[in-house]
């Protein structure tokens, strides 16, 4: 009777073959308890595991050395838009997409783990999910080692910064799409060894699962922080004890504020609690305090941990260490800050150089041009009044006089006209070129009606500019045009718009007497001139002025000839119509 109720209490493990030895009866089934023990454990650490890695507001990869998916979480099925039971076992290539320059993939971070067991932390790339949409993601990439210090796998945690998707459509895909535990099957045994066998077996791909979801969390670029309830650390890995200073031991137990920096207030505090309490996830960027005193900017992302019943049983941080990026960006403020007090400064010495400037040209206007007139009227008052008295020679000195007075004369107008150029407002319109051509062209036939002088020019040419100045421009390229060909039979004069590329130049032909090339760094000079004066007048201001204008316009002047052959300016002007 006591054997059929021992029977009926113990099941099929209470059925013994006889004879049997007591030792290995006792040894067997102390081997099973102490089994059932190790497996009620391990489904006890997995299950903290897998709940911990679903409740991680990143997205996690884990990989073997053959780049193929081993773990995935729901974070990263969200993101990337593959299932993580359709990932396991392809390349990490086919899931995780990362777009470089004209969209092409750009997947740099492989090489590095695999060949050199190095971590690659803080890149941002687009990422090409599934569905074809692109998420800017910034992603870190470390190797999994073993206890041995052997890399066997790398892992992958990203997140999406673009906050475009809401938090609660990423814990509903979390929480959805992975429920999945592992079983351990069993089935009835014929012999203590058998049984023994097969469980050891089951145990060891547990344990191996066990492994990687810890050493996963162990390799993790990000520092993560495990507490319960109650705000006690329970866990925290090597990246959190590198980036605060504070080892393992010294913080378990303890509560997250040895980080506090005194730099946020409470209200900072109440309002991530309030949204944790409500089982939200809380993104923010916070000041912590390192074990030394010193203080760091993260990036955390802090989310409650919840059993299969959706009871909170732990919170989970990641937090990503901005403190490079946070000197980066002050720097950039102060000197931005600096250049700005620079340019500012700059605007004021201009606004005196103009003022010294209208001055100057005021003096040049009035007195300058007061002392010219009285020269030339007394020289034609010597002329008028002397002229018969005087010899040859002396009328020739007269006349001397009176031509450098015209010289002096038109050099004051064309500095005014230069200083003009500088001051001026500047007023854009749409400004028809070939019809300022046109009437250039006119006033130029009859200022020399004796010459021959011949024009060509294409016409419907259009810019984005200021007329005045452009006018002064083509005046200035037509004049030397007609000038410099003054020895010819007849002057030719072409304008016409050539494209080079995606550029367009506006070009002024003639068929002049040219330059050397050598020279050409003269060209533009004030004052600086590639003839004497003998051959051809004029005092080198011209060029200098349409120089200055076309760079007002945002433009560049050039020029290309050859002795005997003539010239050929083209200019830049970048809103063209």
């Amino acid at each position: 009777e006591k054997t059929i109720e021992r029977a009926r209490l113990t099941g099929s493990y209470g059925y013994l073959l006889k004879p049997y030895d007591p030792k290995e009866l006792c040894l067997t089934l102390e081997l099973v308890i102490q089994k059932h023990k190790i497996e009620k454990k391990l489904k006890e650490n997995e299950r903290f595991l897998i709940t911990t890695l679903k409740s991680i507001g990143d997205g996690v990869i884990a990989c073997d050395l053959s780049c193929s998916v081993r773990i995935m979480n729901p974070v990263a099925e969200v993101i990337t838009g593959m299932n993580s039971m359709e990932a396991e076992g392809k390349n990490i290539k086919e899931i995780f997409k990362p777009l470089g320059p004209n969209d092409t993939l750009q997947i740099d971070f492989i090489d590095p783990v695999i060949h050199y067991g190095q971590s690659v932390s803080n890149t941002r790339h687009h990422l090409l999910t599934r569905s074809g949409i692109q998420v800017p993601v910034e992603y870190s990439v470390a190797p999994i080692r073993d206890e041995w210090g052997d890399m066997y796998g790398f892992v992958l945690v990203f997140r999406d910064i673009s906050e475009r998707r809401a938090d609660e459509e990423i814990n509903k895909s979390a929480r959805t799409e992975l429920e999945r535990l592992v079983k351990i099957r069993t089935s009835d045994l014929q012999k203590a060894n058998d049984l023994l066998k097969e469980e050891v077996s089951d145990r060891k791909v547990a344990e191996a699962k066990y492994y990687r979801l810890a050493t996963a969390l162990e390799s993790a670029g990000e520092s993560i922080l495990i507490t319960d309830t109650n705000g006690s650390i329970q866990y925290v890995n090597p990246a959190f004890e590198k980036t605060t200073g504070y080892s393992r031991v010294e913080v378990m137990g303890k509560n997250p504020r040895i980080l506090n920096s005194g730099i946020h207030d409470l209200n900072y505090y109440n309002n991530m609690w309030s949204i944790l309490s409500q089982g939200d996830v809380w993104r923010g960027v916070i000041t912590n305090r390192k074990k030394d005193g010193t203080l760091f900017h993260v990036e955390q992302t802090l989310a409650p941990v919840k059993d299969d019943s959706g009871q909170t049983i732990s919170f989970v941080s990641v937090m990503r260490d901005i403190t490079e990026r946070k000197k980066t960006d002050e720097e950039l403020k102060n000197y931005r800050h600096h250049l700005e007090e620079l340019v500012s400064e700059r605007a004021s010495e201009l606004l005196l150089a103009n003022r010294e400037l209208e001055a100057f040209s005021y003096s040049v206007s009035h007195d300058l041009r007061a002392h010219i007139r009285s020269l030339e009227g007394f020289t034609n008052a010597l002329l008028e009044d002397f002229g018969s008295q005087l010899n040859e020679q002396a009328k020739d000195y007269l006349k001397r006089i009176i031509k450098a007075k015209d010289r002096m004369k038109q050099f004051i107008e064309d500095m005014l006209r230069l200083s003009r150029v500088v001051r001026s407002e500047f007023v854009k319109s749409e400004v028809n070129l070939s019809h300022i051509c046109d009437e250039v062209a006119d006033d130029i036939r009859h200022q020399y009606p004796a010459r021959d002088i011949r024009f060509l020019i294409d016409q419907g040419i259009m810019v984005s500019g200021d007329a005045r100045l452009l006018r002064t421009v083509i005046e200035n390229l037509f004049g030397n045009a007609v000038k410099y060909s003054s020895k010819k039979e007849f002057s030719l004069v072409e304008f016409f718009l050539r494209k080079e590329g995606d550029h367009y130049y506006y070009v002024v032909k003639d068929n002049g007497d040219g330059f050397d090339m050598s020279l050409s760094d003269r060209l533009f000079a004030p004052f600086q001139r590639l003839h004497s004066r003998d051959e051809f007048e004029g005092n080198g201001v011209g060029l200098a002025t349409v120089q200055r204008i076309i760079t007002r316009h945002g433009g560049k002047i050039g020029a290309f000839s050859e002795p005997g052959k003539g010239a050929e300016f083209f200019f830049t002007i970048p809103e063209r119509k």
